[in-house]
């Protein structure tokens, strides 16, 4: 007769194995029968990979600044393979991806059970992201969202664990447990960096938030153990991030991490100061839900005036002018900076609605059009299905946005309860605690420049996380 164990475990995991499982049915499936597409930025990708699979991360530096390092270095590793077996490498950048997604679906699974959810929405959660049609177009083409899942999820459980020995009561247990935990996460917001370099952003406000938060606490050892884990997380984040700006610095004469910053952030600030009218502000409303309905719903002239390819125009027209005048490219940044600075001062309440209206695209992160990938027949026609696409887009993105005004109330009742000296954050409030940060910093710092959809994906793990935990407590609250 089996154990109490063995029969509990029968129990538990069957619904979320049998997720994965299917999931992975259905991938091996498209990926056999789909093709990647190279096209736009996925050019870019091709080209890094190869040049850092033939010459290496020297020549990387010299043809630099480039994109961040880690998924043209996952590109060159798939090539090197390709080569060493005669097939094309793209096929094995496939099962990388799909083997990253699958990543995902565990850790994402464990910081469900963090959160105390039951299996069978996990394993709705879980079969979701499988079966998401924006998340597994990003599995099987060529653009580096697909990396920043597994490690945005990663971020949270160390965030979580951290910011848990912050709060320990006994201090005693406390001190080494954080300098180690804030350089475990320190390390994961370099890999995040490395894949997103808007991280370098996020990072900085995180840990001002987690300091603020300790540092209205009545404990004093809590703030000396916040400020120590804060230490550690600079420590190990900036030691990398620094070293590699000042490889830059070194092959290309520009301490910067990426070479798309200061042209994007002045492109749109200045289509933001131009003049708003009521029109144009009702166009930028109906393009935050996506372009395709700008164009059903308004003028196609007047919905490109919030493409992306307007703010480029400014961004390089300006970055131009700057090189023509002589400066080089690091003094460059800094003129564009500046004058985008500038041009927020100047417009101050127009440009801050303006990146309000930006942020919703944030949430509308399901799929429109599933460009760079040829899919069977019929896995097409459902896709160009418009009540089934834009239905299914427009009902994930309530869901998101409901399910994290639903944390944001549980987290500030956690922060109260803390402030009150009740109760510390269990497990559950830590992870949340950690989402919540990281969703928030993550659309303000995005506000600031032009949002593709794509920019969106590393959230997802989060969201559908979110959607689950609240859909577990509404049916806790309705079994009661």
């Amino acid at each position: 007769m089996d154990s109490p164990l063995i029969e509990k475990k029968r129990k538990i995991f069957p619904f979320v194995f049998r997720a994965m499982i299917i999931s992975v049915l259905y991938w091996i499936y498209i990926g056999f029968l789909s093709q990647i597409i190279i096209f736009h930025d996925s050019f870019g990708y091709e080209q890094l990979g190869r040049l850092l699979n033939h010459q290496g991360w020297g020549a990387y530096f010299m043809s630099g600044p480039n994109r961040e390092p880690i998924y043209p270095f996952l590109v060159s590793l798939a090539m090197r393979v390709g080569e060493n077996f005669s097939v094309s490498y793209l096929s094995i950048q496939k099962i990388f991806q799909l083997g990253i997604l699958f990543l995902t679906q565990i850790l994402m699974a464990v910081v469900l059970k963090k959160l105390k959810v039951s299996d069978f929405f996990i394993a709705l959660a879980v079969l979701y992201l499988g079966f998401s049609p924006a998340i597994l177009n990003s599995a099987l083409r060529l653009y580096s969202e697909i990396v920043a899942y597994p490690i945005v999820l990663l971020i949270v459980l160390l965030g979580a664990r951290a910011w848990r020995c912050v709060l320990i009561k006994k201090e005693k247990k406390g001190g080494g447990q954080v300098v180690l935990s804030g350089l475990f996460l320190g390390l994961s917001f370099v890999a995040m960096t490395f894949v997103k370099g808007i991280f370098e952003l996020v990072v900085p406000l995180m840990l001002f938030s987690m300091w603020i938060c300790s540092f209205v606490q009545k404990d004093k050892g809590v703030w000396k153990r916040c400020s120590i884990l804060i230490l550690s997380v600079i420590v190990a984040f900036y030691g990398f991030i620094i070293l590699y700006k000042l490889a830059n610095k070194y092959y290309n004469g520009q301490f910067t991490l990426t070479n798309r910053g200061a042209y994007a952030f002045y492109g749109n600030t200045a289509r933001r100061a131009e003049k708003l009218t009521a029109r144009r502000l009702k166009t930028a409303l109906a393009y935050s839900s996506g372009h395709e309905v700008c164009n059903a719903l308004l003028d196609d002239e007047d919905c490109m005036f919030w493409h992306y390819s307007k703010s480029d125009h400014f961004g390089f027209s300006k970055m131009k002018e700057l090189r023509d005048s002589g400066l080089n490219p690091e003094e460059v940044n800094k003129q564009l900076l500046r004058l985008s600075v500038q041009g927020i001062m100047q417009h101050p309440f127009q440009v801050t609605l303006l990146m309000g209206v930006e942020s919703i695209k944030m949430f509308f992160w399901e799929f429109r059009s599933m460009a760079y990938v040829v899919y069977p027949d019929w896995v097409s026609n459902l896709y160009g299905c418009m009540p089934f696409n834009y239905g299914l887009s427009f009902l994930l993105a309530l869901l998101s946005f409901l399910a994290l005004l639903y944390v944001i109330k549980i987290v500030l009742a956690a922060c109260r309860n803390i402030s009150s000296e009740q109760e510390p954050f269990d497990e559950a409030s830590a992870v949340l605690f950690f989402i919540v940060l990281l969703v928030i910093f993550y659309i303000f710092c995005h506000s600031f420049f032009h949002v593709l959809p794509r920019y969106s994906f590393p959230l997802v793990p989060l969201y559908l996380s979110m959607i689950a935990f609240s859909l577990q407590q509404i049916f806790n609250r309705a079994k009661k």
